[in-house]
């Protein structure tokens, strides 16, 4: 009986264990940002592990290995003259057993979206640049309970997600020339609405979206919850040569001109698929091999 009136305390120690140590770790990454936007490349030794690994997925940033590393390649990321701002915003935290008797783990693995943008100051004034990407990371607990209760990163992966942002922006530009930087030549693409049939090749693509977004209209698309899995098999540095993503939208149309007054808004997802090409100049080499847009609704309704 006696046991019975202590198990209410027991899970209620658990879960409090349990959310301190997500806590501990959100405040981790949002000091990581910090850190970084500051150019307090001294204050990553309380971040990360001293034999921790950190993979930038750029070619030209390969895997690093150590907290002095680390430091090296993440300040030539902010040079002088440059103003950064980190953001990070969605982070799922999972704590991985074993836990002990107050419920605290002492390895986690995380997935935290990030936001970039740095801004250039005197010479470079006017000009910027913004990645749009997510961490994938591992955590440890380590016997400096110090701070953030002891959790470090040992393991970080940089996975950028600037194409389709660009790809967006694009479309609203109507520089459909630019879609040989986003897209392989043999794409699949369905637009989502009900009747129209798959386009195939990229220039066949360029053709229709010209037909679906003529002079005159103005368009806003918007990308935000973006679900990227890398897909094996993975080469020796831990590099997928395919991926998988869902990229949840919002799509604007405004009419100009005789269409003035009219809008249609559109909410969807694209399901995607990617491939890795040789050409690393942009996007790491990363191209849209398939695309289908899915309409969860539309205003005016679409038919």
């Amino acid at each position: 009986m006696q046991l019975l009136l202590l198990l209410p305390f027991y899970f209620f120690s658990f879960a409090l264990g349990s959310l301190s140590d997500i806590l501990y770790i959100e405040k981790l990454n949002a000091d990581e940002a910090q850190a970084l936007d500051n150019k307090d490349f001294a204050a990553l030794e309380d971040i990360f592990t001293k034999n921790a690994t950190y993979n930038h997925n750029f070619p030209s940033s390969p895997t690093v290995y150590g907290i002095d590393k680390i430091k090296t390649v993440l300040a030539s990321d902010a040079p002088p003259g440059v103003i950064s701002q980190n953001t990070a915003s969605t982070e799922s935290i999972q704590l991985l057993p074993p836990f002990d008797e107050q419920g605290a783990a002492s390895t986690a693995t995380g997935v935290v979206y990030t936001t970039t943008s740095f801004i250039g100051q005197g010479d470079l004034e006017g000009q910027g640049l913004f990645f749009f990407a997510k961490y994938k990371d591992k955590y440890v607990k380590t016997g400096n309970f110090a701070l953030y209760g002891g959790w470090r990163i040992s393991e970080r992966i940089y996975i950028a997600i600037k194409l389709n942002a660009d790809v967006a922006q694009a479309s609203d530009n109507k520089a459909f020339s630019e879609f040989e930087n986003f897209f392989t030549q043999n794409i699949t693409y369905n637009i989502g609405v009900v009747g129209e049939p798959n386009v195939y090749g990229l220039d066949n693509l360029k053709a229709r979206l010209t037909e679906l977004l003529p002079p005159g209209s103005i368009t806003q698309q918007a990308v935000n919850t973006q679900s990227i899995t890398l897909l094996s098999p993975f080469d020796e540095q831990g590099d997928a040569g395919t991926a998988t993503s869902v990229v949840y939208s919002v799509i604007t149309f405004i009419g100009q001109g005789d269409l003035a007054g009219q809008a249609r808004i559109g909410f969807g997802k694209f399901n995607t698929k990617y491939v890795k090409a040789g050409d690393f100049a942009r996007y790491g080499g990363w191209r849209i091999s398939e695309r289908f847009f899915i309409f969860f609704v539309s205003f005016p309704k679409v038919d």
